[in-house]
């Protein structure tokens, strides 16, 4: 994909939204031992604020999205649910004992605790605990964890009878430079959160839970601007400029169910209610685009990039118009614009949900600019889905792809939640 600033979502643009006020915060409990039994995710994001450590609260802090709704128990958190503030992505391979063995419950054991931890974050019983973790005194009940199966893992268990037919392995596209260290996996964690100590707190007290049956093969930070407004995924502008995740899916609408989760009657059983998740690495050549007249780079996206409008209009929610010409006879969003090589329109159709966050890892050797777009987008059918429309991209001529390096991908089987008293991916391990 690109920038993600436009793409299959609805051929619709967002409204802006009024900021809402955090929420207050909390006391301190004792944290009871991780040895629990483990219980039932699906607690959604909202709004992140600073516990009190004393009786006086503390100063909110500001959110970008609002109070979740009550969580789908059918379904893991972190993808309906709104856009935090900050990612931590974290890839990891079977340590090769457990690969030679096919041994599945040493991977059932991680993620029996990996739950465990998850319902102590959802509960806040980890923020109030007796224990020298850095986000000991913080809100982590806005933290979301959501786990991943890469192909690769199921060949390692000996479960290539339950590979769905949609965890294709991933083609490589014209233009891509990919790093294969940095792409794919046999898990995937992505754990989200408001505050970055939380996010970050979380993101290793889980790599520690692995204990000795996953090897990190990778990890990505991620951030989005802090914005206190409402709605389940606000726009918000990436490291172009250019405002961001618009034409997006609406969560709790019938366009976004049928466009991101795996219907009842699907096959295989393990993964109804999931979801399938495209990650791309893309570095945003900044350099080069800063270079760029203003109007040029609005040209390259089909969007203003002092409003975020659609070329030709007026208002960020306008609807894109890609027959509305200029006064001297051309195209107002170009031939090559991103977003009409990325519409639904001219893919078939094609959909798929962005949750879109930038990351920065400073400067290369060479003193460009290491940074750019963790690019996410969940699915129920890439073959439907970001694959058609990431083709066409790389081989019509998008203007964006002078601009950007497609660095690392992924594709991951997103099951469904863990059942009561269980842990995610149950149904796939004890079959």
């Amino acid at each position: 994909m690109a920038t993600g600033t436009d793409g299959p979502g609805t051929d619709e643009g967002r409204p802006d939204e009024q900021p809402t006020a955090a929420q207050s915060a909390l006391g301190r409990r004792r944290l009871f031992g991780l040895l629990g039994a483990a219980g039932v995710t699906g607690a959604a994001l909202g709004a992140g604020v600073t516990a009190a450590r004393e009786p006086e609260p503390a100063a909110p802090t500001p959110t970008s999205g609002a109070p979740a709704p009550p969580a789908d128990p059918r379904r893991q958190p972190g993808v309906a649910t709104p856009l935090p503030a900050q990612l931590r992505l974290l890839a990891f391979d079977l340590d090769p004992a457990v690969a030679e063995g096919k041994d599945r419950r040493a991977l059932a054991r991680v993620l029996a605790e990996w739950q465990q931890v998850t319902d102590q974050l959802r509960s806040g019983d980890l923020g109030r605990a007796e224990r020298a973790e850095p986000f000991a005194g913080l809100d982590t009940r806005d933290a979301t964890v959501t786990i991943g199966f890469g192909a690769s893992l199921l060949g390692k268990l000996g479960l290539d009878g339950q590979r769905p037919e949609q965890l294709v392995d991933m083609p490589e596209f014209p233009g891509d430079q990919l790093d294969a260290a940095r792409g794919d996996g046999d898990v995937l964690l992505q754990v989200c959160a408001e505050d970055e100590l939380v996010a970050s707190g979380a993101a290793d007290l889980l790599r520690r839970a692995s204990g000795g049956a996953l090897r990190l093969r990778w990890a990505q930070n991620g951030f989005r601007a802090l914005e206190a407004r409402s709605g389940p995924n606000p726009p918000a502008r990436n490291l172009m400029g250019q405002v961001d995740g618009v034409n997006n899916p609406e969560p709790g609408t019938g366009l976004f169910d049928t466009t991101v989760w795996v219907p009842e009657w699907a096959r295989p059983q393990w993964m109804v209610n999931g979801t399938y998740l495209v990650v791309r690495r893309i570095r945003m050549v900044l350099d080069d685009w800063f270079a760029q007249p203003v109007q040029r780079r609005d040209d390259v996206i089909g969007r203003s990039t002092a409003t975020g409008a659609p070329l030709g209009r007026q208002r960020l929610e306008d609807q894109v118009d890609l027959v509305l010409k200029r006064p001297d006879g051309r195209h107002a969003v170009p031939l090559d614009a991103h977003i009409r090589l990325a519409s639904p329109t001219k893919n078939g159709g094609a959909r798929m949900y962005r949750r879109p966050f930038n990351y920065d890892d400073g400067y290369r050797a060479d003193g460009t600019r290491d940074a750019g777009l963790l690019f996410l987008a969940f699915q129920a059918d890439p073959r439907r889905g970001f694959i058609p429309v990431m083709e066409k991209l790389a081989k019509a001529g998008d203007a964006l792809n002078k601009f950007i390096a497609h660095e690392a991908s992924g594709l991951y089987a997103i099951p469904p939640a863990a059942p009561k008293g269980g842990y995610v991916g149950q149904q796939l391990l004890e079959s």
